[in-house]
């Protein structure tokens, strides 16, 4: 490992240690259009909101270099399925390398309540992994709701409601209330509102068009962090394979890219 490298992991530990396992996009299409949880239908966006995930059997991979430091990667494997008005979704993410490693292993069931609304919670466990270091665990829960108004998806969601910690340190608390707006056939848009205890709140925007069925355009942008604005990307769809890649900019790290490939059976 190099070692501008090496000093410059051991700076963003701290950062990571209190926040990673809710800040870091679950997936490609996620991370281009700013994280805004109702444009993923993929069950990678239990990770935000554990009510979007739709009824198809899924299974879905992603993987990132964070900052394009070579020596750090996340990725993760989730899959979901659905059977009636129940959809419940598994996954397992892992940031780290051989210094630390946080790993995330999630459970999540929705329910279609009535037509068009749907609840939705999830359980995950946290495992922290710092070399030399105690190895610490944690457990929280967190909830979302989903609501389809003829062109409109409105949805909110509640990380750690169970106001858990792991060690002495507090797990981030996190709200997320939007909507996105099908304008046409092959456009859609979306604003939300990110609120972190302790922090101020962000405003995401998101744009999603299709100029071919097979082909979207992905972009996004968001008021907080101000060191990490723009995103974009573009989705790949053939027959029931969709192939992501979506970018982060960054003020004086290097772009973060983003990689995700999902397969989803007909309903």
């Amino acid at each position: 490992m190099k070692y501008s490298t090496f000093l410059t992991i051991l700076l963003l530990i701290p950062a990571f240690l209190s926040a990673a396992f809710l800040q870091l996009s679950p997936s490609a299409k996620l991370a281009a259009v700013s994280d805004i949880s109702a444009f993923e239908e993929s069950p990678s966006s239990v990770f935000y909101n554990p009510a979007v995930f739709n009824r198809k059997l899924s299974l879905s991979s992603s993987y990132f270099v964070p900052f394009s430091l070579s020596d750090l990667s996340y990725k993760n494997a989730v899959t979901g399925y659905g059977y009636g008005r129940f959809n419940v979704v598994t996954g397992f993410q892992e940031l780290g390398n051989e210094i630390f490693k946080e790993q995330t292993f999630i459970m999540a069931v929705n329910y279609n309540i009535i037509q068009n609304f749907t609840i939705g919670c999830d359980y995950r466990f946290l495992r922290n992994e710092v070399y030399t270091m105690n190895n610490k665990n944690a457990s929280q829960f967190d909830v979302g709701i989903l609501a389809i108004v003829d062109k409109y998806k409105l949805f909110t969601s509640f990380s750690n409601i169970s106001f858990s910690k792991i060690g002495n340190d507090d797990l981030p608390q996190e709200s997320r209330t939007g909507i996105t707006y099908q304008i046409y056939d092959n456009l859609k848009s979306g604003i939300c509102v990110v609120k972190e205890l302790g922090y101020d709140f962000s405003f995401h925007f998101g744009v999603v068009y299709y100029p071919f069925k097979a082909l979207g355009i992905l972009s996004g942008f968001h008021t907080e962090p101000t060191n990490n604005r723009l995103s974009a990307g573009l989705e790949f769809n053939i027959s029931n394979l969709r192939i992501n890649y979506g970018f982060k900019t960054h003020q004086m790290l290097e772009l973060a890219h983003y990689f995700t490939i999902c397969y989803q059976w007909s309903k």
